[in-house]
């Protein structure tokens, strides 16, 4: 702003310096942090703790629910899923607020009906507001492969000849069928910390 004397000449200037570089820098990290976020397969959405309306839902998030970018910070879980209990989400996630829990993680069915491990946490910054974070991912390809690993499991159980299971490079066994674990005489536990030289 320019000072001016009686007869209106300038007489000076009066400049406000702002160093903008702190702000530059914490909005650097929070683009990063939500880039980070935006390039995971799993949906993370935060969430207010006092009225559980979304506050962030990276692109996965976004995806699953179908809203866009400012669609979501008037929304809360039972626009999400009429089904939601705000009830038990209070009494499953009290361990978080009185802090003798950092976490917890439940097994549920996700927006497309697909099995995901669901996992809570509660932030609390000294400086800011507290949020939850909730992170959800598919793990039906994960059932699906322990399943079919326990079905194979069980058929070479039936088989009468010995079954071994080892890596290649080690020579440290992986399985063991019943036949082979009766000849060797080793527990399923035991079998796992021998190699086939030990055989």
């Amino acid at each position: 702003a320019l000072m001016r004397d009686r007869d209106n000449k300038v007489s000076g200037a009066i400049c406000v310096v702002t160093d903008v570089t702190e702000r530059q820098k914490t909005e650097s990290e929070i683009m990063r942090f939500k880039s980070t976020l935006d390039s995971t397969s799993d949906a993370v959405f935060m969430l207010h703790p006092d009225d559980l309306k979304f506050i962030y839902l990276n692109e996965e998030a976004k995806r699953q629910t179908g809203w866009p970018e400012g669609e979501y910070q008037n929304k809360t879980p039972v626009d999400m899923n009429p089904l939601f209990d705000e009830k038990r989400f209070r009494l499953l996630t009290k361990p978080l607020v009185f802090g003798t829990q950092k976490a917890l993680s439940l097994t549920t069915n996700g927006l497309n009906g697909k099995e995901v491990e669901l996992t809570v946490e509660l932030f609390a910054p000294d400086d800011n507001d507290p949020w939850y974070v909730v992170t959800t991912r598919d793990i039906s390809k994960r059932q699906a492969a322990e399943r079919e690993n326990r079905q194979l499991r069980k058929t070479l159980d039936q088989i009468k000849d010995e079954v071994y299971m080892f890596t290649p490079d080690t020579l440290t066994f992986l399985y063991q069928n019943k036949a082979a674990r009766e000849l060797s005489g080793w527990s399923s536990s035991q079998y796992t910390k021998k190699t086939l030289m030990d055989n």
